[in-house]
Formats: structure tokens, C-alpha cells, sequence
């Protein structure tokens, strides 16, 4: 395994402000400007370098916005033969499309697919959104 990192100037660490009452946690802000689509651009060829050894790709950020490019990392997977799983974040999963297989949780599923009234309606909603998707497999 290894990592790449790329320092971008233009922006500031992540700060996390935390409101203490009563030596209880009550609120936290986070500050954080999520890097720029430029710079992200930049790291694709990092991610081209790191895949020819790859035999699977893990695609995550937590939707910090670190990921602006991930249906372009998803294309360029599959077309060198790797298996891309991803941990949905947001409403737009379509930008997932061509993944292998997507490991949501139940709130994130609600999110895209809707509510259900049980397992049963929860299945078509998985299957219907993986017609849509391609042939990949949400778990």
C-alpha cells in the first residue's frame, strides 16, 4: 500500500469547534473548504500510477468533497480490469455507476431509494436502483 499526499495552499485544515457545557459535549462546528476540482484534477494521475498495482479500488471520502472526479476513477478502473467498491455519500449515486459494489447503510439507502414498509419492498427499491445503476451489487 501506499500514500500520496499533495499539499494545496489554498486552503486550511479542517477545524472542529466544540461547545462544552458542563463538562458535556453539546455542539461542534466543523470549518472546513473541501479542496478545489483543479487540484483534485491533478491527482488523477497519481491514481493512474497507484492502479496498474491495484487489484481492487476502495473509493471513499466521507463526502468531503475529496472524490469530484470519482466517476472518471470509476471508468478508468473498469476499464483496467479492477473491481471498484464504494461507500455511497449525497442523493447522487450516479455517479457510481460502473462500480462492482456499493456499501451504503440503511439511512444512506433511504436517502436514494425512498422509504419501505419492509424487507420485501426494500429488495425491489435495491434492485430497481441496481437496474439503473449497472449490474452492481449493494449490500
Amino acid at each position: 500500500m501506499q500514500t500520496s499526499f499533495l499539499r494545496d495552499a489554498t486552503i486550511a485544515t479542517t477545524v472542529k469547534l466544540r461547545v462544552i457545557g458542563r463538562q458535556q459535549q453539546l455542539l461542534r462546528i466543523d470549518f472546513e473548504t473541501p479542496p478545489s476540482h483543479e487540484v483534485l484534477a491533478g491527482k488523477l494521475a497519481d491514481f493512474d500510477r497507484l492502479l496498474r498495482d491495484a487489484d481492487v479500488v476502495i473509493l471513499s471520502d466521507y463526502g468531503k468533497g475529496g472524490l469530484a472526479h470519482i466517476a472518471l476513477m470509476i471508468e478508468r478502473a473498469r476499464a483496467a480490469g479492477k473491481r471498484v467498491l464504494v461507500d455511497p455519500k449525497g442523493e447522487d449515486w450516479a455517479k457510481y455507476r460502473g462500480a462492482n459494489l456499493m456499501t451504503p447503510n440503511r439511512g444512506e439507502f433511504r436517502q436514494v431509494a425512498g422509504r419501505w414498509r419492509d424487507e420485501s419492498e426494500m429488495t425491489a427499491k435495491a434492485q430497481a436502483l441496481r437496474g439503473e445503476l449497472g449490474s452492481m451489487r449493494c449490500w
